[in-house]
């Protein structure tokens, strides 16, 4: 999102000699509304199809409020080029995000050597998410809900030690971080993913599970347990939201942990239902088709869940969860963090 601002703050080099020649009467700037970026000039501002703002839906049903500009010299184009879906017929679009932080600010549009920046405006700046903007609260589960680097380190720090292979922590949950995606993405069942995950501990840890073993990593979900906020959190959103599950894994497997969490929610959506693993935005695509919008969803991995959602323009909750994580590091830009779901749910409740 972006904010018209009188003066800037932080500069793009390529604004720097503009922006120290022009005065304050002369216009003021357009900032990423995060980390105050200077993206553009307010003069910047252009007429598209008869008007400068405009608002539209995406095929979700998620609402924007896009403003035109003929620059954005602080904005990163990514991403290919596209007609799909576009809401200005002609004009093939690509994703704008901010140079400095890179959050995604909106799109650019071009159609035969004419183009224009569609950045998402600011209405009004809030500090927390607000309840009334919401019909559906989605989840992912391990992770978010259920503790599962307690679980895993559980699992396979007890089984080192029977074969006297002495490791710390961090670096079971890093291996496990870099292991699960490389596994995921040859597809199959999450059964055989943390197989497949086990079996590359020991190759690189020199000893030989036994097919018990190996099948008894996919079980011990059974007994994984939720984090000590989870269940109240949850109880307390049900009353005022839909709650949805979109989670890398089977469906009987994620029945094993639903016994835990002590709320029904309204769609599950599995790896297993959809034949991909997030960040696949396929899972997201199948969670947009079966729930209500507005959509916020909430989350702990940003590699596999706010990158995607945020791509996908959805709001994101990240859940900033303490210690070391099982999920591979990647910078993300998330709507709001907190460090719990109960403060999550005491700032919308």
């Amino acid at each position: 999102m972006v904010e018209v601002i009188d003066k800037p703050q932080t500069l793009d080099p390529k604004l720097k000699e503009i922006v120290e020649k022009e005065t304050d009467d002369e216009g003021g700037f357009v900032r990423c509304a995060d980390c105050s970026y200077v993206i553009a000039r307010s003069s910047d501002g252009i007429e598209v199809n008869g008007s400068h703002d405009h608002r539209f839906s995406n095929p979700y049903g998620i609402q924007f409020y896009l403003g035109c500009y003929g620059n954005a010299l602080g904005c990163t184009i990514s991403g290919g080029r596209t007609h799909a879906d576009t809401w200005f017929p002609g004009f093939q679009w690509q994703l704008a995000t901010c140079t400095e932080c890179g959050q995604h600010l909106g799109w650019y549009f071009d159609q035969e050597g004419a183009f224009f920046y569609g950045l998402i405006l600011v209405e009004s700046k809030l500090t927390e998410p607000q309840a009334d903007n919401y019909k559906t609260l989605t989840f992912d589960c391990y992770g978010t809900l259920i503790d599962w680097e307690s679980g895993i380190l559980g699992y396979l720090q007890t089984l080192l030690r029977s074969y006297d292979v002495n490791v710390v922590d961090s670096w079971v949950l890093e291996f496990f971080a870099a292991a699960e995606p490389d596994v995921q993405a040859g597809g199959g069942s999450y059964r055989s993913v943390l197989t497949q995950v086990l079996e590359r501990f020991a190759d690189r840890l020199a000893f030989t599970p036994s097919d018990d073993t190996l099948a008894g990593f996919a079980d011990s979900i059974e007994h994984w347990h939720p984090y000590p906020d989870t269940i109240a959190a949850l109880k307390r959103l049900a009353d005022r939201f839909q709650l949805a599950i979109v989670s890398n894994v089977d469906d009987d497997l994620f029945a094993y942990s639903a016994k835990h969490l002590e709320v029904t929610f309204d769609e599950v959506i599995t790896a297993q239902q959809v034949g991909t693993y997030k960040p696949d935005h396929a899972m997201f695509h199948e969670l947009l088709k079966r729930v209500e919008a507005p959509v916020l969803h909430v989350a702990q991995s940003r590699f596999h869940d706010i990158v995607p959602a945020t791509e996908l323009g959805l709001d994101t909750v990240w859940i900033e969860r303490p210690g070391s994580s099982a999920a591979r590091t990647i910078e993300a830009q998330p709507t709001w963090t907190f460090a719990t779901l109960g403060d999550f749910a005491d700032a919308i409740c």
